[in-house]
Formats: C-alpha cells, sequence, structure tokens
C-alpha cells in the first residue's frame, strides 16, 4: 500500500561555495508529477528546481535564538536582499527560526521565483528584508 512521496535528491557546492552543508533535500511528489508530464511530452529537464537563498550558517551554539550568518553568496537572492555576514535570521515566511533545520526546511518548502519576507537581526536592530528564491 506504498505510496510515492518525493524522489530524494543530492547536491553537492561548487568550490567556491565551500564545504557541503549535510543537508539532504527531496523533491516532494506534486513538483515530480509536473516534470513528469513534461518528459512525457519530450521535454528535456536539465535540473529540478529547488529554492535557494544563498547563505553559509554558521556552526556551533548561539546565545541567542537563530541562524546566524556566517557569509552570504555573491548574486545570491540573499546577496539582493542585503543579507549580511553577521546578520541572525530569526524569522522566515511565518516560520520562527531558532536552529538551522528550521530555515532549511521553511526555503526547502518554497518555490523558486517566490518572494519572501524574513527578518534579521543586525546588531541591536530588528531588519524585515524580501528575497526572491533562486534556484540551486
Amino acid at each position: 500500500n506504498g505510496k510515492f512521496i518525493g524522489l530524494a535528491a543530492n547536491f553537492t557546492h561548487p568550490l567556491e561555495w565551500g564545504l557541503n552543508s549535510g543537508v539532504g533535500l527531496a523533491v516532494e511528489s506534486p513538483e515530480i508529477l509536473l516534470l513528469l508530464t513534461d518528459l512525457k511530452a519530450g521535454k528535456k529537464i536539465e535540473k529540478i528546481p529547488v529554492p535557494f537563498l544563498g547563505v553559509q550558517m554558521a556552526r556551533g551554539a548561539m546565545d541567542i535564538k537563530g541562524v546566524r550568518v556566517d557569509s552570504v553568496i555573491p548574486a545570491s537572492a540573499a546577496d539582493t536582499a542585503g543579507i549580511k555576514a553577521g546578520d541572525v535570521i530569526i524569522q522566515f515566511k511565518n516560520t520562527v527560526i531558532t536552529e538551522w533545520r528550521d530555515l532549511a526546511n521553511t526555503i526547502r518548502d518554497s518555490k523558486v521565483g517566490e518572494t519572501v519576507t524574513f527578518k534579521v537581526l543586525r546588531g541591536d536592530a530588528t531588519m524585515e528584508l524580501k528575497a526572491v528564491l533562486g534556484q540551486r
């Protein structure tokens, strides 16, 4: 009685982006079904669309809740939105971010090209930023 729920995917970063973050990704079945329609029509699928913000998350315990940005990938959605190294992402869309898994899961559940609103702490200030998610 099994049901198809998604397809596991593995991604590597080009060397200039640093090491693989170890976050596993899967493409959900509704997206796969759309791709199958294109394949049946004879279209070539170059890449499965996976949303991408473009931040390297700092590792280790922090004294506040959120995800500290270690670096921002140039020309990424994060860079265009104005995220800086040292910012702490505390909310993404309507999800409160307390650790890296919250951010990774919320990005994964978003769509390429979606405009997202998020909050960051920069020093003593809380800032609301918007980004259009890119494609990994």
